[in-house]
């Protein structure tokens, strides 16, 4: 027959040349030539249409949608549905934990339109599984150079496998490693203990301070204590974190009640109160004005709870865990002394004023309490003569003050 391709091998055509293109009415043409022995073959293509849908309305999951099919050829158009999708399962999805009391649940959803496709119940947990965890404190408060232990409560105590998993929210504040939390920059961040088995989670607020207190001050959480009074910044008593931080004060004397705010650039990093013992009114001196206000309290002329808790704090002089007539006596004695002091000399002058030396350690400025040998007046057993008594005695103490000041 003249070609060389065997029945065995067949032949091996290449792609085909249309000798005649089909067309959407008319058949074409199409031959194809093999590569080894040149046989050509020629087939008949059908005439067909070229449709796109236009989607008109979207198939769902369960419903079929509606299109418009669109010739690219002739332009020829027909309507017609377009398939439902039908489902597609996701994974399985645990939808209840187990416990050691009770089976969990896992569910299987479609991933089109959300419904529960399949479940299955999960086992319940054998042997001593974890119900549990409690850290030791929700919120603390960290210095520069100081570190934080939270010991994690895991419950029950018979749990097989106590093992907790420590992370910080903001590493670049600080960092946790077993419990022990190191401050790397001034901020808040979220120690998260969280228990190997069963993923319970607690919680620890950690506010890593932008200052540290020096020459005497203390800092208590988000409290400022520990200062001398007539102050006019705390430069002396607080090391920022870096020279590129400020401080920024409410009062131009830091008193009792006092925000200072701890600025990066436009931005708070921290903020503080201010407490100056015996300066309940927040001025930043404790003088007989305040000697005034805590006599009207030690005679039960003025309710303690017309008073702030900073005020409050402020007025128990002696820390003896009470306001009575000792803490006014000692505001008596203060503005005594600070009558005779010109307090508008420059700090280093006031520094080297006996008097004012004197009146500074008058009233111990820590937190530590101070044992008071006095008795703790009952208030509301006073009798009303010795009250009366008492609010002329402070009011005398105003006046007497505000007489030396003039002359």
């Amino acid at each position: 027959d003249g070609f060389s391709c065997s029945p065995e091998t067949g032949h091996t055509y290449d792609s085909g040349v249309y000798l005649k293109e089909p067309t959407c009415t008319e058949d074409g043409i199409i031959s194809y030539t093999c590569s080894t022995c040149g046989h050509i073959l020629t087939e008949r293509v059908p005439a067909a249409h070229d449709y796109v849908a236009n989607i008109v309305t979207e198939p769902t999951c369960t419903e079929d949608g509606y299109a418009i099919y669109t010739c690219s050829r002739c332009g020829d158009t027909y309507e017609g549905a377009v398939p439902a999708k039908g489902h597609t399962y996701s994974e399985w999805i645990m939808t209840i934990d187990p416990t050691t009391t009770s089976a969990g649940q896992m569910r299987r959803y479609c991933t089109g339109c959300g419904i529960v496709l399949d479940e299955m119940a999960v086992p319940m947990l054998s042997g001593t599984h974890v119900t549990g965890i409690t850290l030791s404190s929700a919120k603390e408060y960290l210095n520069r150079n100081e570190t934080l232990t939270l010991t994690a409560t895991v419950a029950p105590a018979a749990a097989a496998d106590k093992t907790v998993l420590w992370t910080s929210s903001e590493p670049d504040v600080a960092t946790v490693e077993n419990g022990v939390v190191t401050p790397v920059g001034p901020g808040i961040t979220v120690i998260i203990a969280q228990t190997a088995d069963c993923g319970y989670k607690d919680f620890c607020r950690v506010q890593v301070n932008a200052v540290t207190p020096q020459n005497g001050a203390q800092i208590d959480g988000g409290m400022i204590s520990g200062l001398n009074a007539g102050l006019n910044g705390l430069d002396d008593y607080l090391t920022l974190y870096n020279e590129t931080m400020t401080m920024v004060y409410t009062t131009d004397v830091i008193g009792t009640g006092t925000k200072v705010f701890v600025m990066q650039g436009d931005e708070v990093v921290n903020e503080f109160t201010t407490l100056l013992f015996g300066d309940v009114n927040g001025d930043g001196w404790y003088d007989g004005t305040d000697a005034y206000f805590v006599q009207l309290v030690a005679s039960g002329m003025v309710s303690q709870s017309a008073l702030t808790a900073m005020q409050r704090t402020a007025a128990d002089c002696n820390h003896d865990n009470a306001i009575d007539a000792a803490d006014a006596a000692v505001l008596e004695r203060a503005g005594l002394l600070l009558s005779s002091v010109d307090q508008t000399a420059p700090r280093e002058e006031l520094e080297t004023n006996s008097v004012f030396l004197e009146y500074c350690g008058l009233i111990d400025q820590s937190m530590e309490p101070i044992e008071s040998d006095q008795p703790t007046e009952d208030v509301e057993a006073q009798p009303v003569k010795q009250s009366v008594w008492g609010w002329f005695k402070a009011l005398f103490t105003i006046v007497l003050n505000w007489l030396l000041r003039v002359f």
